[in-house]
């Protein structure tokens, strides 16, 4: 994922030249475990998606086929997990197919923005292993707990048949979210019927200090948790750096075809 806008720290500074109207273009392919491996999504998320709806592309390497993301395909599944399209990032659906509205701001209990046990690093700051202890076998992933505040907001699909009746969103307040993550920070999910259907939730914790001296936080894996069930998801971030000179324009269909086959 390369994020094309909003730099105020690290070159081009404002927008990455070319893509002012982008807020981040990405591609995520599975690598294991082997009937998953290739299956992947592309996607340009704009600034204004009322004025550039969001392209989204996945990769099927059963069929070897690809199918355009729509309305609707967001709401699929990813290779059976509890995740949809749509849910990665709390929700990575276009906002503007959501109505929100604020709630409130409180305190509430989430991951720590540091941890006391730092990912592996590379040279150039990639990291190649998290180093994440776990709970019910690979269930809870055991994470540091920090009281944050945060922004509480109400979010309703505006198609009436949604999967999802809304989700409740928890966005960090300023100077609280990390440099390399979405500021939504934890997800309430509801279905259909008004029920808790989910829990999302993004781990925090990693850290890095750019070559200019400034200090970075970034996130390292996020979960979601069917309540209904008593199922988990659990995805980490195994390779992660800062200002790392990966082009936007690079990330595209063509290299999702690459990765997937």
């Amino acid at each position: 994922m390369v994020y094309a806008d909003g730099r105020v720290m690290c070159p081009p500074f404002g927008s990455v030249p070319g893509m002012k109207d982008v807020h981040e273009r990405f591609v995520n392919v599975f690598v294991y475990p082997l009937e998953l491996k290739g299956l992947g999504q592309f996607s340009i998320k704009y600034i204004d998606d009322t004025a550039n709806y969001d392209v989204g592309f996945a990769y099927l390497p059963a069929f070897k086929r690809t199918i355009r993301i729509s309305a609707t395909t967001y709401q699929d599944n990813i290779g059976g997990s509890d995740f949809t399209y749509g849910d990665a990032d709390a929700l990575r659906e276009p906002f503007g197919t959501w109505n929100f509205k604020l709630i409130g701001k409180k305190l509430v209990l989430l991951t720590e923005p540091v941890r006391e046990i730092q990912p592996n690093l590379k040279p150039g700051g990639i990291s190649i292993d998290p180093k994440i202890d776990w709970d019910v076998e690979m269930k809870y992933p055991r994470l540091g707990w920090t009281i944050t505040p945060v922004y509480i907001v109400e979010a309703i699909p505006k198609d009436r048949g949604h999967m999802y009746s809304k989700k409740i969103l928890y966005v960090t307040a300023p100077f609280y979210h990390s440099a390399v993550s979405q500021e939504i920070y934890l997800s309430d999910i509801y279905d259909r019927s008004g029920i808790l259907w989910k829990c999302f939730y993004d781990w925090r914790g990693g850290k890095f200090i750019h070559k200019n001296g400034t200090y970075y936080t970034c996130d390292i894996g996020f979960s979601m948790h069917d309540l209904q069930t008593g199922h988990t998801s659990n995805m980490l971030v195994y390779f992660f750096g800062i200002d790392t000179g990966m082009k936007p324009e690079t990330l595209s269909l063509k290299k999702l075809l690459q990765l997937g086959r």
